[in-house]
């Protein structure tokens, strides 16, 4: 029980964002779900737990990948024991065609619609040998933004484990097949993660636009179920050498890697989602760069907003210059801009022609639009972040937006939120309606009107 515990509590601890709700903190679960599925004794957890699953989880992060992986499980499973495969199948159809229902805006675009989507012109990425191996080095030492695996614990644990057992008894115990399995999953996701954009697969990219349009590298996604999986066993097994060094091994290693994800968490950017309220990379928030959901999203300063424009949201859009416009958007305005894995290449053309001038002032976010396009913002040439906080004391001369384009996607009233202060508000075709920023928050919001 102190084991399970203690392997609990280590789960818990590492850095997952919650934005992706069980995509990463869930597969443990799943996997539960399945092994007793395939052991022939699911129980009413075990089927609630895969039905919905694909609801509080992303397909296009994980469900594709474990999709995968379990595709390989039950083909191996065929080969060596077709029972248990057999219990797998109802199991597996299950979470297939709940992903599907949880998902089927996406699959009806992918399936039927005609119009092509932005991620169709995603510039083939082309590093080189050396790009490729640092971001194999970064995987392994630091993991990923959205997935850290804590792999430079656990890969030093499995060695030892298999190391010092091998030395001990000179046998294979239970787990060190799942192990070699772990280290082989492990290396084939880093070493696909990192050349997955090396420059000597650019010819078949371009054959093949799903390669580009998809991001089939996220295995690593996986990684901090599989890193974890190694952990334990290598634990356990740890846990069987005689003596002190046996009994010794396991907490060691346990207390290791939670110290290790701690130190993640503590490092800031978006891995602090499960130990800290989140922190905004902006250049000066004041004294506390971590904010609360309150503070980031300052819906009081948003109501001030709204009650200067005087009318319903509905009748009019919003765009952002200085901050995201999911803030804006989390507070009931309709937003022209937006950061979307997936919307149509023509809107992205569209609003293109509207920031079209500030693009070509930098060229570094021009390249970042045009060859990517998720993040459909307004790029304000001179400015290098995507957050301002309400002490920083960057500012506009003028911010130039087509007029003409803007009204070619909406024909109504149109607002400027922005974060930062624009000086030649006539020569911008702006008109200023005030500043707003309660006691408190880390923005100073100015409202500008576009005029017609």
């Amino acid at each position: 029980a102190a084991a399970r515990g203690a392997a609990a509590l280590t789960w818990a601890l590492a850095p997952f964002m919650t934005i992706h709700g069980l995509s990463v903190a869930g597969q443990p679960l799943l996997l539960w779900a399945f092994l007793e599925s395939a052991d022939g004794r699911p129980g009413f957890a075990a089927w609630t737990i895969i039905a919905a699953f694909p609801f509080w989880s992303s397909f296009v992060l994980a469900g594709v990948f474990i999709g995968f992986v379990l595709g390989i499980w039950i083909v191996v499973l065929l080969f060596q024991d077709r029972p248990r495969a057999y219990r797998v199948l109802l199991p597996a159809a299950i979470l297939g065609t709940m992903s599907v229902c949880a998902n089927l805006d996406l699959f009806a675009r992918f399936l039927s619609s005609p119009e092509p989507s932005q991620r169709s012109e995603f510039r083939v990425a082309a590093v080189g040998v050396s790009e490729s191996l640092r971001r194999i080095a970064s995987l392994l030492l630091k993991g990923h933004t959205h997935a850290v695996p804590g792999w430079n614990v656990a890969l030093f644990a499995a060695a030892l484990s298999v190391g010092f057992a091998r030395l001990q008894d000179r046998g294979r115990r239970e787990g060190d097949s799942v192990m070699v399995i772990g280290f082989a999953f492990a290396a084939a996701s880093v070493l696909f993660y990192g050349f997955y954009d090396w420059d000597g697969f650019r010819a078949l990219k371009s054959a093949m636009p799903l390669l580009k349009e998809f991001q089939f590298e996220r295995f690593y996604f996986l990684l901090p179920a599989a890193s974890f999986a190694v952990l334990l066993l290598s634990s356990r097994r740890l846990g069987g050498l005689p003596g002190k060094a046996g009994r010794a091994a396991a907490p060691v290693l346990v207390l290791a890697t939670i110290a290790q994800f701690a130190a993640y968490a503590a490092d800031g950017n978006e891995l602090n989602a499960t130990l800290f309220p989140r922190r905004v990379p902006t250049k000066d928030l004041g004294s506390s760069p971590r904010l609360t959901h309150d503070q980031y999203f300052a819906p009081s300063v948003f109501e001030a907003v709204k009650a200067e424009i005087g009318l319903e949201p509905r009748e009019y859009r919003v765009l952002s210059v200085g901050l995201a416009p999911a803030i804006a958007a989390g507070n009931g305005l309709y937003c022209l801009d937006a950061y979307l894995p997936d919307y149509p290449l023509a809107y992205k053309k569209a609003f293109r022609k509207v920031i079209a001038e500030e693009l070509e002032s930098n060229p570094v976010r021009r390249e970042y639009f045009d060859g990517w396009g998720s993040r459909c913002y307004v790029f304000a040439g001179p400015l290098d972040d995507l957050y301002y906080g309400r002490d920083d004391t960057e500012f506009l001369e003028r911010l130039v937006l087509s007029r003409g384009a803007l009204r070619e996607i909406w024909s109504g009233p149109v607002y400027l939120v922005s974060a930062v202060p624009i000086l030649d508000v006539v020569d911008s075709g702006f008109e200023f309606l005030g500043e707003f920023g309660g006691e408190g928050s880390p923005w100073m919001i100015r409202l500008y009107r576009v005029m017609p």
